[in-house]
């Protein structure tokens, strides 16, 4: 019994201090080709109230409360609630060429900037680019955090640039 209760506290002891060397921020990016052009995807992109019908977490959270408050341009901004917490997303720079940048804050944690990046492959052809950055700086955990966010977040970006691309595509196709 002794030694699992020592090798419970190695175990514990090794967690610790690994945690205090990692890295607490984090960058998540996601790349999708969709046919279409910058200014069709824009027009999904870059307008709030189109969110709620691409928006991987929005689609599988039928809890979530959506409040926009401004839909287009910089400024545009939507508010969400729910029983885990609410958070706020800002538009921050506008470009119907280039993309989109905002700001994302959730309840307790620090803010994260993210964008959308779009480069034209051809007239029809757009390389989509979802990227965020942020640091979850709590000591301990916070490096542990940021792998999951990682992981968590990458997998909605590529759900949403997946759901971008069929409603776009799906659009042209009429």
């Amino acid at each position: 019994m002794k030694k699992v209760f020592l090798g419970f506290g190695v175990f514990f002891f090794l967690l610790i201090t690994i945690g205090f060397f990692l890295p607490t921020s984090y960058v998540v990016k996601n790349k999708r080709t969709i046919n279409a052009s910058k200014k069709i995807i824009h027009t999904v992109i870059g307008d709030l109230r189109t969110w709620k019908n691409w928006g991987t977490w929005m689609l599988e959270d039928p809890s979530l409360n959506i409040i926009v408050e401004k839909h287009e341009g910089v400024g545009a901004t939507q508010r969400w609630e729910r029983k885990g917490g609410s958070g706020t997303l800002t538009f921050t720079h506008v470009d119907p060429q280039n993309g989109i940048a905002y700001d994302l804050q959730f309840d307790g944690f620090p803010k994260a900037v993210a964008r959308f990046n779009y480069k034209e492959i051809t007239e029809n052809e757009t390389e989509v680019t979802w990227q965020m950055n942020g640091d979850v700086p709590i000591p301990v955990i916070g490096g542990y955090m940021a792998m999951f966010f990682k992981d968590m977040i990458g997998k909605s970006f590529d759900g949403g640039l997946k759901n971008i691309a069929g409603i776009v595509e799906g659009q042209i196709a009429k």
